[in-house]
């Protein structure tokens, strides 16, 4: 399996140098000597684009830019103008065409749930949370009260939701219902939205962020508060779901995958490839600083302040300039280049078929089929997370301490955590050596660091409770906090969460093989990790094997991602 994956990384690395070489094209100029940049923008983002391209061209008056509006949704104008750059909603690009775009987030819209400050169950409320399944009861009309602590006294629920076009197509597709379940009547501007809500205590609504708080004085609309989700529907707000205590703490939690993706549209900056020109890199940076100052007034939510940080040093370090090779020169590279793809393809086909045959030899013994299966599909990975290939994910603090957790997939495989061996505040690290072991029954993992810095806390309710890494990885379940002293540069080396799905995509299809391979070497060790040919794995599959299986996982599995 480990050919395979080197055949594979290989094709890409050779397949990404013909990218860049395509790619990297001069910076186009005009007569003059300034740099020809064009600004394309989609119609849902007019006003923004307008104002960015108003207030940057005021600032940059030797190169100004050429506003255009995109009419039909598409990335060809993009693409073709190597020094253009796009203001998009995601909407408005082919999922065919996104991959083939250099993209990054530059504001959102949030649709939020809202309701009276003086709601008679506001207490319980912002400790409950009510689920997508109860708000969904508000549209049927056969239940329609807040019952969340006593039914007999429960009260009449009125709803309404915006008018705004992205409000409607959001909640019906975060509820899962047809628009035609929702009463005209209940259709309403926000403005009058926001009225009705503000005289009857038992009205909720649906609006955007933007509608209901005033960022210039730092305080949601009089009488106004956002409506908490309960996720996971077991009637309480988790230490994971509760970002609701303010402006600030909500929209980091936006950002970091706790809030429904099905509520939040991400508008982007996009180009056919990564900024080179300086007026391009310019504008850019300059939309992740200034250019925040208006996105409020244009209806949109501003980035917050470590996601904005985090875009602007990978910006930095990331914009080189690519020369490219032209003529015949050129064309030599690429018979080249071409030549190496037919080998390592050949390479990996035979791999394939080797190891093909090999599993089908094994399975022909008998299998184990569970519900429980290791799937990555099934459970998004949150966003906001730098996720390393150790298997932990690694996330700043607001004081710039890092905290550090296990990801969901090893916590799957492993079954509930018996032990755990933690370092202590003030013990030093580095990236790629030992941090924290984990155990099961006496049979034990270490696990490598994906940074380097200073011990400040381990989780103590780890000593105790070592099944939280099963059961919360993301939240209670973390096990670190570091203080960094290399942060900028190892996170370069970290993906985020759906660089990393993808990745976890092969590393599945390792695991496999690993299993394959192991299973023969101990008589003992039960046939029950694989199904069928192209079956799952089951959850928590190490459970079922001893200690000489766990130090074969150790040396071929864990230790080989490093």
């Amino acid at each position: 399996m480990k050919n395979r994956i080197i055949y594979l990384i290989l094709c890409f690395l050779v397949l990404g140098g013909i990218s860049q070489k395509v790619r990297g094209a001069k910076t186009s100029r005009c007569a003059d000597g300034k740099e020809n940049i064009k600004v394309f923008y989609s119609p849902d983002v007019k006003n923004l684009s307008t104002v960015w391209w108003a207030e940057f061209n005021e600032l940059s008056k030797e190169n100004q830019l050429e506003l255009i509006e995109i009419k039909e949704p598409g990335i060809s104008e993009i693409i073709d103008t190597k020094t253009g750059l796009g203001i998009v909603s995601r909407d408005f690009i082919q999922p065919e065409d996104w991959e083939a775009l250099w993209q990054i987030v530059i504001g959102r819209e949030i649709i939020v749930p809202v309701f009276n400050s003086e709601n008679t169950c506001f207490e319980a409320i912002m400790k409950q949370g009510i689920s997508p399944e109860k708000m969904k009861t508000f549209f049927s009309g056969n239940i329609n009260k807040f019952n969340l602590i006593d039914a007999k006294n429960a009260k009449e629920v009125s709803l309404y939701l915006s008018n705004d076009a992205l409000v409607l197509k959001s909640v019906e597709k975060f509820l899962a219902i047809d628009k035609n379940a929702i009463a005209q009547n209940q259709i309403v501007p926000f403005k009058e939205l926001i009225r009705q809500i503000q005289k009857d205590v038992n009205a909720i609504g649906f609006c955007k962020l933007t509608d209901v708080y005033k960022i210039d004085e730092k305080q949601f609309v009089s009488g106004v508060s956002l409506l908490p989700i309960d996720l996971n529907n077991n009637k309480k707000l988790d230490s994971f779901e509760n970002i609701y205590t303010n402006f600030d703490a909500f929209t980091r939690g936006v950002w970091v995958g706790k809030y429904p993706q099905s509520l939040i549209r991400n508008l982007y900056l996009v180009a056919g490839g990564a900024p080179k020109g300086e007026v391009q890199k310019s504008f850019v940076q300059w939309g992740l600083n200034q250019g925040q100052e208006y996105m409020n007034e244009c209806g949109f939510v501003a980035l917050v302040a470590n996601e904005k940080q985090f875009k602007l040093d990978k910006l930095a370090d990331g914009a080189e300039i690519v020369t490219t090779a032209t003529g015949n020169n050129y064309t030599i590279i690429k018979g080249i280049l071409f030549f190496i793809i037919v080998i390592l393809i050949i390479g990996f086909t035979i791999e394939a078929v080797r190891t093909h045959f090999y599993k089908k030899r094994l399975l022909s013994k008998d299998t184990f089929q569970t519900n429980e299966i290791v799937n990555n599909s099934n459970n998004p990975l949150p966003a906001g997370l730098y996720f390393d290939k150790s298997h932990m994910w690694s996330y700043m603090e607001k004081n710039g301490n890092i905290r550090l957790g296990f990801d969901s997939f090893l916590s799957g495989i492993t079954g509930d955590l018996t032990g755990i061996i933690l370092k202590r505040p003030g013990d030093t690290i580095k990236r790629g050596e030992p941090i924290v072991s984990i155990i099961q029954n006496g049979k034990k993992l270490t696990i490598k660091s994906p940074i380097s810095g200073t011990i400040t806390e381990p989780n103590q309710k780890l000593v105790k409770d070592p099944a939280l890494i099963n059961i919360a990885p993301y939240a209670d379940g973390w096990v670190y906090l570091v203080e960094p002293n290399n942060w900028l540069r190892e996170i370069q080396l970290m993906l985020m969460a759906d660089k990393f799905t993808l990745w976890l995509n092969v590393e599945y299809l390792r695991l496999k093989d690993f299993f394959a391979l192991v299973t023969p070497k101990y008589e003992a060790a039960p046939v029950l990790a694989i199904l069928q040919e192209g079956g799952e794995i089951k959850k928590g599959v190490l459970t079922d094997f001893g200690p000489k299986e766990w130090e074969e996982f150790q040396t071929h599995f864990i230790d080989g991602t490093m």
